[in-house]
């Protein structure tokens, strides 16, 4: 509403020239609609046809076809230059033609003495070409003027998104999940939990089949590892074939019955080619490390993968739990 009454205060001060009259109520109501939407805009054009009507001294059809080119009209060429990307083909022609009959009937309307075809048009007198133009170069301007800030800022969301996930699987990267765990654990929560899981035999996986098959098994596994974990922490990508967890609640405090579910996820999964792994299929081994309040994330990791290094020598495809005294135990396998 603010942009709204921004837009009817721009009516009382108008630009004058010879007979033309002008003004700017059109400049608020295309930056609600670039802000927030053509809704917004439409919202934001309210005021100022409340207000035009209020102060009246035209008749209905001019009236009313006013309001339609200085306010509708601005949320229809807004939607068109910045959002057009994301209307369906068919909207987005119907804008399109809109815009364009619109404009192109003013233009027919002066150059023709106000007739198409001698038909006479309706008197528009309140309406002005110059009028008309003035809100079209306004729209094209602030829409030039706005346009590469947009491609900067989309650019720049880009680059952060892959500053912090890992481009194949969709996961965190470790930058990622290192800033988003420090979070986490400075802000003084009850115990969480760190797994670092390893898949099995990887290498040999992709030196059979290479490493395009390869990818297809890391970003596979990487959303088993995601939907196992649903709403009970997050996961990135550590490096190679390694993934990196931070459960934040566990079902019943077990969080060795939660690490054994994940394994076994990924040990039912179907891979192309798993019968050519040495246990016949694709697997992975965890290792699990506990935050009591005191460890760093970097004490933290470094106990899970410990953890881990145990489950991988003790046979793979297993989970194991580190313990304060740098001992293993618990060990889970098929």
């Amino acid at each position: 509403m603010f942009c709204g009454f921004m837009s009817s205060f721009m009516m009382l001060i108008p630009f004058r020239y010879n007979e033309f009259i002008f003004d700017l109520r059109s400049v608020p109501i295309i930056y609600a609609t670039y802000c927030w939407g053509w809704k917004a805009g439409l919202v934001s054009a309210v005021l100022p046809v409340i207000y035009r009507i209020y102060l009246g001294g035209l008749d209905p059809l001019t009236l009313w076809t006013g309001i339609a080119v200085n306010n509708i009209l601005p949320v229809l060429i807004c939607v068109y230059f910045f959002y057009r990307e994301k209307i369906h083909a068919t909207t987005y022609l119907k804008y399109t033609s809109i815009i364009w009959i619109s404009m192109l009937t003013s233009i027919i309307y002066y150059v023709t003495g106000r007739s198409i075809l001698g038909i006479p048009l309706l008197d528009f007198s309140q309406i002005s070409f110059g009028k008309m133009i003035f809100t079209v170069l306004t729209l094209l301007i602030f829409t030039y003027m706005t346009n590469e800030h947009i491609n900067n800022l989309i650019t720049q969301a880009k680059l952060e998104h892959l500053s912090v996930y890992d481009s194949l699987t969709g996961l965190l990267n470790i930058r990622g999940f290192k800033e988003k765990a420090k979070k986490w654990l400075n802000g003084g929560k009850n115990t969480s939990y760190l797994m670092m899981a390893d898949i099995d035999y990887f290498k040999t996986y992709n030196d059979t089949y290479g490493h395009p098959a390869g990818d297809i098994v890391l970003e596979k596994i990487g959303n088993t590892f995601r939907e196992s974990l649903q709403d009970q922490g997050f996961v990135g990508r550590y490096g190679g074939e390694e993934f990196i967890f931070l459960i934040r609640e566990c079902p019943n405090g077990d969080i060795l019955q939660l690490a054994n579910f994940i394994r076994l996820n990924v040990e039912n999964s179907l891979f192309p080619g798993q019968e050519t792994q040495p246990s016949g299929k694709l697997t992975v081994s965890i290792g699990v490390s506990i935050y009591s309040g005191v460890e760093t994330l970097g004490e933290l990791i470094q106990q899970a993968d410990i953890a881990l290094y145990e489950s991988k020598q003790s046979g793979k495809n297993k989970v194991t739990l580190y313990t304060n005294n740098l001992e293993v135990q618990q060990l889970y396998s098929s």
